[in-house]
């Protein structure tokens, strides 16, 4: 073996994969963002109270979820979904939940990758947790942890 890559080990998965994917990454957010509506017109999401951002995409079984549920897990946060481009909320189509294009959002948050989730609480505005999103039960569980009472 290489010498420089004997300091490399495989990851241990002892538990839950999914486990590997959260945890607490505490940065500030900007207390407000710019995100569109499908039908184009602009709304200002304000951190105004704890918000559960998902981003989502098109084809993403898990993202599916999301979009075609009425995501009662979770009655305590306010639950905003996000795509980066219109792109994707056409080749979504229809929903049950309303979704936001908010490219500046994600960018800031530095969320590339759906399905994804950060959780934002206040005081001061910051992501608490963030994870990969498979289905909303597994996401209200890993939440309720970094969740203010």
């Amino acid at each position: 073996m290489d010498e420089p890559l004997k300091k490399f080990r495989k990851p241990s998965f002892k538990g839950s994969p999914i486990l590997l994917a959260t945890g607490p990454t505490a940065r500030l957010v900007a207390d407000s963002y710019e995100l569109l509506r499908v039908s184009g017109e602009t709304v200002t999401l304000t951190f105004d109270r704890p918000t559960l951002l998902i981003a989502v995409k098109s084809n993403c079984d898990g993202c599916q979820l999301f979009y075609s549920s009425e995501l009662a897990e979770f009655e305590d946060v306010r639950v905003v979904l996000v795509v980066r481009d219109s792109q994707s909320i056409i080749e979504i189509g229809e929903t049950r939940q309303e979704i936001f294009i908010g490219t500046e959002l994600l960018s800031d948050l530095k969320i590339t990758w759906p399905p994804f989730y950060a959780l934002v609480e206040l005081g001061p505005t910051r992501v608490v947790t963030e994870g990969v999103a498979f289905d909303p039960i597994q996401v209200a569980r890993e939440i309720a942890k970094f969740r203010s009472t």
